[in-house]
């Protein structure tokens, strides 16, 4: 068993609260793996990919991520109409940062409660800095909850990370 196929058995058999992995770009991607092995485990997956040369509107990789999860659990309407203004479908006062993250995390826990969760961000290091904010705030603090959080980071020529070397 490879190294990462051990890092996705143990997040999803413990759901463990975020994990980042630096991994050297191969034909293989990352959520192809996770995606097989959540389902083994009758775990629920959403996941995102980065591309390196996307001009991506703020949000749009949690946009992505978040629409499966709001068609199946209910939100407060102040959650959804932050959420909503934020990924442009309503018009209104941009919401802050901090409440975006707020009303992801809340979406993420209410999911985990009907079933185990699992979000997946493949080359973390090229999604739009907003969605990169968010996800990393949700993944900090997914602790005592059924959902986890695997994002996976191009490591560079030098062998640092992509994306900052700090673990989540």
């Amino acid at each position: 068993m490879s190294w990462f196929d051990r890092v996705v058995l143990s997040a999803l058999s413990r759901l463990l609260p975020a994990r980042l992995v630096r991994w050297w770009p191969s034909p293989t991607s990352a959520p192809d793996f996770t995606v097989e092995m959540a389902a083994l485990r009758r775990a629920r997956t959403v996941s995102v990919v980065g591309y390196e040369f996307a001009n991506d509107p703020p949000f749009a990789a949690l946009r992505h991520l978040m629409t499966p999860l709001r068609k199946t659990v209910s939100q407060s309407v102040d959650h959804a109409e932050a959420l909503d203004v934020a990924f442009g479908v309503r018009r209104g006062e941009p919401p802050s940062r901090l409440v975006v993250s707020t009303a992801a995390l809340a979406l993420v826990r209410a999911t985990a409660e009907q079933g185990a969760l699992l979000v997946v961000v493949d080359d973390l290091q090229w999604i739009d800095d907003a969605s990169r904010h968010v996800l990393t705030y949700v993944a900090r603090r997914l602790a005592e909850n059924h959902a986890g959080v695997l994002m996976t980071n191009r490591a560079t020529d030098d062998g640092g990370a992509g994306f900052g070397t700090r673990p989540w």
